[in-house]
């Protein structure tokens, strides 16, 4: 009698959380109904920068947090060494987020990406 009840409460769930992702993904503030392609295309990049310094930013904090669990460990070995595993982790992952950033704006600014060009699709023109 409870496992019925648990599951009509689940399909219940499940239904609401489909109607809510219809509605929110559906919304013309979300798809961009009222821009123009150049608007997504901003959105979209916007997002991606955005992205970048937030995982630079976790790997800091990763790092720091383990350099503080290798400071409190003490005397236990064990400890000590897990932390210290971490912190490397932690430098190699800000070493390949920072390289891979960098290398970017190499690539960038040897191939001179940075420049709009209009491109024409009839009634459509496109800033890239």
């Amino acid at each position: 009698m409870i496992f019925k009840t648990k599951m009509k409460y689940m399909k219940n769930l499940l239904k609401q959380k489909y109607y809510l992702f219809l509605i929110f993904f559906t919304a013309p503030s979300v798809v961009f109904a009222a821009g123009t392609l150049n608007d997504v295309e901003d959105a979209i990049l916007s997002l991606l920068n955005s992205i970048i310094p937030l995982f630079l930013a976790l790997a800091v904090t990763f790092f720091i947090w383990n350099v503080l669990k290798y400071i409190n460990s003490g005397d236990n070995a064990e400890l000590r060494e897990q932390a210290r595993a971490m912190m490397i982790y932690g430098i190699v992952a800000i070493f390949v987020l920072v390289s891979i950033w960098g290398f970017v704006d190499v690539l960038v600014d040897a191939f001179n990406l940075n420049n709009n060009v209009p491109v024409n699709f009839g009634d459509i023109i496109l800033e890239m």
